[in-house]
């Protein structure tokens, strides 16, 4: 039998990994806060990926990874999608940078929780620098909300790698119910 997650423990976990909770679900640490982190590099992002095929941005001037503290992360949960969202964080650079994406590790033992490359990488800045803002969230999506989803984005696409695309851009920058409501999906 497959292993069941019922939606008010989604949020719990959720809140465990952007430790606005510890392990005895009192409030974090646990494991440090997590660090957010820009990479220079273009690794290959699937399940296997670790932190020795990521290059930190750390040999460009001015930057400087961003500690991200517990407490400050909001949860919501509407429709299947479980959403952790940091305030607005902004990486400032005083030379020319290439930078494809992020990643979050923990704080205590640097473990890698995500990664992400930016949709249009690599960005480049001039060699005067410049900044790059990031709005730092994490997403939990309920098996039942996946194939509806996917379900519905088929009728219109019978290609599966434009399927993927649509629902990725959808919930990286629609909310649950707007990509719910925009595909019919209760």
């Amino acid at each position: 039998m497959a292993l069941v997650v019922p939606d008010v423990a989604e949020i719990l976990m959720l809140q465990y990994i952007v430790n606005m909770l510890a392990t005895d679900g009192t409030a974090g640490p646990a494991g440090g806060n997590r660090v957010l982190r820009l990479y220079t590099n273009n690794p290959t992002i699937d399940d296997s990926i670790t932190t020795s095929v990521i290059t930190e941005a750390v040999g460009a001037t001015g930057y400087a990874p961003i500690t991200l503290a517990g407490s400050s992360w909001t949860t919501t949960q509407a429709v299947g999608v479980t959403t952790a969202v940091y305030s607005e964080q902004t990486f400032t650079f005083t030379t020319a940078v290439t930078i494809y994406g992020y990643y979050v590790t923990s704080q205590t033992g640097g473990n890698l929780l995500w990664v992400e490359k930016f949709s249009g990488a690599p960005f480049q800045l001039p060699s005067g620098g410049g900044e790059i803002v990031l709005h730092p969230r994490s997403l939990l999506i309920s098996d039942k909300f996946q194939y509806d989803l996917t379900n519905e984005v088929m009728k219109n696409t019978t290609n599966q790698t434009n399927c993927k695309k649509i629902i990725n851009y959808y919930l990286k920058t629609k909310s649950a119910e707007q990509t719910a409501r925009h595909f019919s999906i209760t």
